[in-house]
């Protein structure tokens, strides 16, 4: 964040476009328990505090999520406007609660509906139903950077990379890419 040019800084587990990630069965609260096979799946995400900002995703309704959602406060989602919609239907989702199938000991409390973010090509015409966990209650051992920069993404690339190697000289920093290559490399198969 202290990069010259650096607007915003953030980290997911898997950026949108990018391809793969989790996809989790869930069981809403108060629902009647059924088999994981018919319990609904999303695409579950790991962010830090202020990805949402970062990626200009708009908040729609609550709270983003932030420094205080640590692991030893109620574990705390986002969710995206297509999850609201798709599980909630008519209905006002903050304070609802879920457990994620794979992990059911937390119980999981709505507090935020987010914009939509295609997350498996910009073709996709209908918009992920997406869960965002916060990075500090829900650990991963890797990480994606994400940066909002003024002026040309590619000239920071080297500063990145040695910002990254000041903490830990091990650190793998692989993949560089502005926004936009991804959006193009999603598309590229149908722009052929």
């Amino acid at each position: 964040r202290t990069l010259p040019g650096v607007e915003s800084a953030s980290a997911i587990d898997i950026m949108p476009l990018s391809g793969g990630g989790s996809t989790q069965p869930i069981a809403v609260e108060g629902r009647p328990m059924v088999s994981m096979a018919e319990q609904p799946e999303v695409p579950v995400r790991v962010v830090e505090p202020d990805f949402m900002k970062t990626m200009r995703i708009p908040l729609l309704q609550g709270r983003m999520l932030n420094t205080a959602d640590t692991e030893d406060r109620p574990q705390a989602i986002l969710i995206s406007d297509a999850m609201a919609k798709r599980i909630w239907p008519g209905e006002n989702p903050i304070g609802k609660r879920l457990t994620l199938t794979f992990f059911p000991e937390k119980d999981r409390e709505v507090v935020g509906v987010v914009g939509n973010v295609k997350q498996d090509g910009l073709d996709v015409a209908e918009p992920a139903a997406t869960l965002y966990l916060p990075m500090a209650q829900t650990p991963r051992s890797f990480m994606t950077i994400a940066l909002r920069v003024a002026g040309q993404p590619g000239n920071i690339a080297p500063a990145i990379t040695n910002a990254v190697h000041e903490i830990d000289r091990e650190q793998p920093v692989n993949d560089v890419v502005a926004m936009d290559t991804v959006m193009a490399d999603s598309i590229a198969h149908q722009r052929f």
